[in-house]
């Protein structure tokens, strides 16, 4: 009675853990260890199955269900992402509450699916705009317009074209699946072939005003074209549009220099996608 065990003094001053690794938990850390470091020697990781990021990163709290829809359905229809949709969208908006002049222009039209998408918004709020849509078209990317610029994102190397004619499409296809994804009969669309270098020189194939200019060509020559002929038709409080920036080194060369002397501010939409609103 009132002795003290050296046992309860042990506890006491050096407690034990709550709980120890079973053998079978202490194998399936071994186990997920070598697992991992074999997927290291070929440059590859292992990542949760539905883990958060992954489900919400692309999460847009401000979209609708029926919103939602349509970022799905385009973004299978488009090379570009929901959020890249969405700053579309919400720049349309913007445009559209602002009571910005001027036509809506899209160069690098692809299959013209941005542009259903466009034409879509804009017959949702009733806008009275003209749409622009250059492209080569199934003439795909012209080799002599090819920059030192032009790197490829992850070799660094000038890229290489290969004008596969799979890939490409007729102004005839462009608006056929522009019908199909429109739920309006839209009529006042212009859609300009050529190598946009030139059809850019043509007065009579040009807007006076834009209030929205997305540009999505890919390349240094273009993109700097587009900057000196349609940006300064872009309406004050008007927003730039730049697909590229971001995976096409080229692109982000000529938009660099083109505002290196001014104050901007390029907002990041994606991995590839800016915009800006004028000034």
């Amino acid at each position: 009675a009132g002795l003290i065990s050296p046992r309860s003094v042990v506890r006491s001053h050096f407690p034990l853990p709550k709980s120890m690794a079973s053998a079978k938990e202490i194998k399936s850390s071994f186990f997920k260890k070598l697992v991992k470091k074999i997927f290291n020697i070929f440059n590859l990781e292992i990542k949760k199955k539905n883990n958060f990021g992954d489900r919400y990163s692309e999460f847009i709290v401000e979209a609708n269900d029926k919103i939602k829809a349509d970022l799905d359905k385009f973004e299978k229809i488009c090379l570009a992402s929901k959020l890249n949709l969405w700053s579309i969208l919400s720049s349309i908006e913007y445009i559209k509450n602002k009571k910005i002049n001027g036509d809506i222009v899209e160069c690098g039209v692809y299959n013209g699916g941005t542009l259903a998408f466009i034409i879509n918004i804009i017959s949702k709020y009733s806008l009275d705009k003209k749409i622009w849509g250059y492209d080569t078209f199934e003439d795909g990317f012209l080799k002599d317009i090819i920059h030192d610029n032009d790197i490829d994102f992850k070799s660094r190397k000038k890229i290489i074209i290969n004008n596969d004619s799979s890939y490409y499409h007729s102004i005839d296809e462009v608006k056929d699946i522009i019908k199909k994804n429109t739920f309006s009969d839209f009529r006042n669309l212009k859609l300009v072939k050529g190598n946009i270098i030139e059809t850019l020189e043509k007065e009579k194939d040009l807007p006076d005003k834009i209030s929205f200019l997305r540009m999505d060509t890919d390349l240094y020559l273009t993109t700097k074209k587009q900057l000196e002929v349609l940006y300064p038709r872009l309406e004050s409080g008007g927003v730039l549009h730049i697909d590229d920036y971001g995976l096409c080194p080229g692109v982000k060369t000529a938009v660099d220099e083109y505002f290196v002397s001014k104050t901007i501010w390029l907002h990041r939409v994606d991995i590839t996608c800016r915009y800006l609103i004028k000034e």
